[in-house]
């Protein structure tokens, strides 16, 4: 008896072994997923690629899942749109999406199934267009006073609508001082676009000095697209617009202009008494 308990222990502990060997081979053989990033125009097809290179996991243990913007995570079935590689036994899983539209864009990801596990890629980004080239919307939200005189520090928050999200790149330049910012990762909608959000922190001292805060947005490698602000004065209206020496010299213009009126409003008032004076003086003459 005592020997069958023994052996019995001794094929619990194997096969646990022997798990434990299997989920591990299926952890490190994650799925990878290339380009990271794709994009077409609608009516167009794209294939996605999804290999396994170690492991146990074939095509027929692979499924395709997709999460859409301000969407949940959601499985694909193959049908005429949606197709899979016939061979089963293939190490490339790929996923061929025909006539793709609009509402196509969003993250897709290959999984490969075991009976405990799902080993997910790492995603391949579509992003589906009309063609057409167009420049995102970027609008920057002005900063709180409350925030200055709580914590003497403001937030400039800039927000960037209709671009690809996952290939842009946002930061800041801060007088001249490049700084990344704080990405908001959620997507939001703003009239059916989608948006993402860059935040940054400056003293109240950096922001009342009227100093020039860019965002930048990167849609493309070497496409740039820029918005501005800083404190506007509003004593002066748009001269706070204009900085450095060329507000200087701008001050400077209008302030000799204020004198020549002052000289002219005099001179012309003094030609205007001469002339009274004359009609005086010819006027006595005569009488």
């Amino acid at each position: 008896m005592c020997l069958l308990y023994e052996m019995h222990s001794l094929f619990i502990m194997l096969g646990a072994i022997l798990l434990l060997f299997v989920c591990f081979t299926v952890l490190m053989a994650q799925p990878v997923q290339l380009p990271h990033f794709v994009k077409v125009n609608i009516g167009q097809s794209v294939t996605l690629s999804c290999i396994t290179e170690r492991g146990s996991a074939y095509c027929y243990d692979m499924m395709w899942y997709v999460q859409y913007p301000m969407a949940s995570f959601q499985q694909i079935i193959s049908d005429r749109k949606y197709s899979t590689p016939s061979e089963r036994l293939e190490r490339n899983c790929s996923l061929t999406i025909r006539n793709v539209k609009a509402n196509s864009t969003g993250m897709y990801f290959c999984s490969g199934c075991s009976i405990a596990l799902n080993v997910f890629g790492n995603g391949t980004w579509l992003s589906v267009t009309d063609g057409s080239s167009h420049s995102p919307t970027l609008f920057i939200v002005r900063p709180l006073d409350n925030e200055m005189k709580l914590r003497n520090v403001t937030t400039l928050i800039c927000m960037v609508c209709d671009i690809p999200f996952h290939s842009v790149m946002i930061y800041w330049n801060i007088s001249g001082t490049i700084t990344n910012g704080l990405m908001e990762s959620r997507l939001s909608t703003m009239k059916g676009e989608y948006c993402m959000t860059n935040q940054i922190t400056i003293s109240a001292v950096t922001w009342n000095e009227g100093t020039n805060c860019t965002c930048i947005v990167e849609n493309e490698p070497g496409i740039f697209f820029t918005k501005h602000i800083w404190k506007k004065d509003k004593t002066l209206g748009i001269l706070a617009r204009i900085p450095g020496a060329v507000s200087i010299l701008v001050r400077i213009i209008i302030f000799l202009l204020f004198v020549i009126i002052i000289l002219v409003t005099c001179l012309l008032t003094r030609i205007q008494l001469d002339s009274t004076v004359d009609l005086l003086i010819k006027g006595s003459q005569h009488s």
